[in-house]
Formats: structure tokens, C-alpha cells, sequence
């Protein structure tokens, strides 16, 4: 694997992470049943398409804040 590619490899999973963030800040505020991608989308200021590069859909970001909380414990 080439230097860039580990390079955007891991910009992909800090980007996931503030993503997963974002979706974790909009749950404890407004509620789960609020999160959708278009407030995802405004909370870190990009594209509802920008999100699904980094996520296919709602149900694969909550996967990642559930893997989140399995590695902080």
C-alpha cells in the first residue's frame, strides 16, 4: 500500500469519527429519532452526499457510534 493511501485511509476514519461525533452530540440534544442526515449534514457543515462516502446510510453511522462506545470501555 502506498504512503498516500494510508494517508487517506486514516483521514477517512478521523473523518468517521467526527462524524460519529456530530451524530452522537445531535442524539443526547434533540433525540434519536431526530438524527437524520440532513441534520447531520448541518451539524459539520457538508453535503448529505458527502456523508454517505464516509457512511451508506443511517443504520451504518449508528454501527460505528456503537463500535465507538465498545472501544472507549
Amino acid at each position: 500500500m502506498t504512503e498516500a493511501k494510508k494517508t487517506e485511509e486514516k483521514a477517512l476514519t478521523k473523518r468517521q469519527q467526527q462524524i460519529i461525533a456530530a451524530a452522537l452530540d445531535i442524539v443526547a440534544t434533540i433525540g434519536m429519532h431526530n438524527l437524520t442526515i440532513k441534520t447531520l449534514a448541518a451539524k459539520i457543515s457538508v453535503t448529505e452526499g458527502a456523508l454517505y462516502r464516509h457512511f451508506k446510510s443511517k443504520n451504518e453511522n449508528l454501527s460505528g457510534i456503537a463500535e465507538l462506545f465498545r472501544n472507549s470501555s
